[in-house]
């Protein structure tokens, strides 16, 4: 059961709060209290080397079910989901040029989706290294194969494998360097 919540403050806070106003005045409060502008935590590169990293979430995906996997097209124009509701869903990644800091996250937008993309959960999926393919595996035991026209962002031929009797958990494509694919 959770925690009830407080409806009043605390016996000794109730001095550092002017009456009428919201915000504690006290300055040892004001270093506790958020900033009026959000401020983005930084990762820093291993032992201090290099500059920090900033993400910023640029869209935002809720499902029924959890999200198992995400994976990026090459050429950076599409990511693709994968649920534990079986679905499949490949969306357009937003511009980030386009975006502010100060924007809301928006939903994906999403260009093609298969709800039953397997009779299990969709684990694991991935793009080949020219992104003419797309792999996904499943707990129900299979692997499936599809060409992926990036142009028009549309599944083509498609396959079916299932070789073994346990969950498919990641999916990774070997570069082929001969065929430069």
């Amino acid at each position: 059961m959770p925690a009830p919540i407080p409806t009043a403050l605390p016996a000794s806070m109730a001095t550092m709060v002017h009456q009428g106003s919201p915000r504690p005045h006290s300055t040892m409060m004001a270093q506790q209290m958020p900033p009026a502008v959000p401020q983005r935590p930084m990762s820093m590169p291993p032992n201090g080397s290099g500059s920090p990293v900033q993400f910023e979430p640029v869209c935002r995906y809720e499902d029924t079910q959890a999200i198992r996997t995400v994976a990026f097209h090459p050429t950076g124009r599409y990511f693709a989901i994968g649920t534990n509701s079986k679905q499949l869903h490949i969306c357009r990644y937003p511009d980030i040029r386009k975006l502010s800091v100060t924007d809301q996250v928006r939903h994906p937008e999403i260009l093609l989706s298969r709800p039953k993309q397997h009779r299990g959960s969709v684990y694991c999926l991935g793009f080949n290294p020219t992104g003419d393919l797309l792999a996904t595996g499943s707990n129900d035991k299979t692997l499936r194969l599809m060409a992926f026209s990036s142009d028009v962002c549309k599944i083509g031929a498609e396959m079916e494998f299932g070789f073994h009797d346990g969950t498919i958990r990641d999916v990774v494509f070997l570069e082929d360097s001969a065929n430069r694919s």
